[in-house]
């Protein structure tokens, strides 16, 4: 790719913050030394849940709402570029640690339009009373992601039972 091809790339594709009106924080951003800043496409503006915020035992902490006059990816799809904030289970595992990951922010940096930056305040671990609400975060999110595998599992129950009376009923009619 020359260097004319290149020229104007990030204008093109560049997530643009610029339409973002709030930052809508789930949890209070001050109990985390850092967050990490992810990106998705989202269709909806205002819809607060975000797919590519609870994969991998992801903790969604935060996320970008997107005002009426936000940029739209390509001609007429109606699809944005949407930040979100978010926690990994293992970030506050070592007492120990000594960097922050590399996509770490400082929540207290981050505003509507405005890409956060790490700060000093990244690099220092929690307090023990944030570790304790940190814990209770994410002791609520391993509840959560075990209830939706107990309710997948039983609606993979039911469905068998269901195939297998319509398959004793169609035996009987034979």
């Amino acid at each position: 790719m020359t260097y004319e091809q290149m020229n104007g790339w990030e204008e093109r594709f560049a997530p643009d913050c610029r339409g973002e009106v709030e930052i809508r924080w789930l949890y209070p951003p001050g109990i985390f030394p850092f967050v990490r800043e992810g990106l998705t496409v989202a269709r909806r503006t205002s819809k607060i849940d975000t797919g590519a915020g609870h994969q991998d035992g992801r903790v969604l902490v935060g996320v970008a709402i997107i005002g009426p006059e936000a940029k739209e990816i390509g001609d007429g799809s109606y699809h944005h570029w949407r930040r979100f904030f978010y926690l990994m289970p293992y970030d506050f595992d070592r007492h120990d640690r000594l960097y922050p990951p590399v996509e770490a922010l400082d929540p207290c940096t981050v505003a509507p339009g405005v890409h956060g930056s790490e700060t000093e305040r990244c690099f220092i671990p929690p307090t023990p009373e944030q570790r304790a609400e940190i814990e209770k975060i994410f002791a609520a999110r391993q509840m959560e992601i075990a209830k939706k595998r107990d309710n997948a599992a039983e609606r993979q129950r039911q469905h068998r039972r269901v195939i297998a009376k319509s398959k004793a009923s169609r035996r009987r009619w034979k």
